[in-house]
């Protein structure tokens, strides 16, 4: 099984993507990692093609040129990639904010042959056992009439009872020595080390204050803003900090989402004088959270 040690490891650059298998081997360790609000690194190149084909026809129809663009609630980066891609393919020349809840992640050496990695609050998000990765998730039934299930229940013991002992203090921050070696970036290779890149850690929940207080030309969430993830009133703040960090007279947000069927519906909002968001068009059936943008330039009117 193709673990953390291998996949964060790897060289920054393109390169790495174009290797024969790559993609696969990717996609399977990352549909193993499931981050402290219970969601998957899973995500597929060109996922969100149809979403780019509409977003650079408004643009190129508004005669917008956008250079400060973020993506918030990349996961593993796939698809931000695919974006940067067509920017640069259409001379377009971006700076590109990558935000998520779990970027920077650790490696705590809680045994002799053990390892967990864990995000900076300290949510074990997979342990290495020899040369072995094991995901602390329980992945149905079947693991509980092979057993594997009862040696998930103690490894998670163990890890969380040696992280504790071990006096880490959490959140972690900055460059770390042993028993943590770290921090890593767990995103796509083909995403890291790119100059017109910075990727940040941020729970969009929180206001974006001081150092975080980042605005943008356009601003893009693919199939985050959904709610199984978040209530009514927290959809309601999220909308209200994204509106704040777009920066006003012709900003764009990118609002995507997965239908049932598979389809994938689009909103697109252009920010009208006074920081007022105005639908300028949809794919399919639009997204499901244009609503709460609408009313928060409501209430600015």
């Amino acid at each position: 099984m193709t673990g953390a040690r291998w996949y964060l490891s790897l060289p920054a650059g393109a390169g790495i993507a174009d290797e024969n298998g790559f993609s696969q081997r990717e996609s399977q360790f990352l549909e193993r990692i499931r981050v402290a609000n219970g969601s998957h690194k899973t995500t597929h190149h060109n996922r969100l093609k149809a979403v780019d084909d509409l977003f650079f026809e408004v643009i190129a129809r508004r005669n917008l040129r956008p250079r400060t663009v973020m993506d918030i609630g990349v996961s593993s980066g796939v698809t931000t990639v695919d974006w940067l891609r067509e920017f640069e393919r259409r001379g377009l020349q971006v700076q590109m904010i990558a935000t998520d809840l779990t970027i920077n992640v650790y490696f705590v050496t809680i045994a002799p042959f053990i390892d967990v990695l864990v995000d900076v609050n300290g949510h074990i998000l997979e342990f290495q056992v020899f040369t072995r990765a094991v995901r602390p998730w329980i992945g149905g039934r079947r693991e509980y009439i092979s057993g594997a299930a009862y040696l998930k229940a103690a490894l998670k013991w163990l890890g969380q009872r040696r992280l504790k002992k071990l006096g880490i203090a959490f959140p972690i921050r900055g460059q770390q020595s042993k028993p943590i070696d770290g921090p890593y970036q767990l995103v796509t290779p083909a995403l890291r080390g790119r100059k017109n890149v910075v990727l940040r850690e941020e729970n969009i929940l929180q206001p974006a204050g001081g150092d975080r207080a980042v605005t943008a030309d356009v601003i893009r969430l693919g199939n985050i803003m959904q709610t199984v993830y978040f209530s009514p009133q927290q959809m309601r703040t999220i909308a209200r900090h994204i509106v704040e960090r777009c920066r006003c007279d012709n900003g764009v947000i990118v609002l995507c989402r997965n239908a049932p069927d598979g389809d994938i519906h689009a909103s697109i909002l252009r920010m009208e004088r006074g920081g007022v968001p105005k639908v300028e068009a949809r794919l399919g059936c639009g997204s499901e959270a244009e609503q709460y943008f609408l009313d928060v330039g409501a209430f600015a009117d």
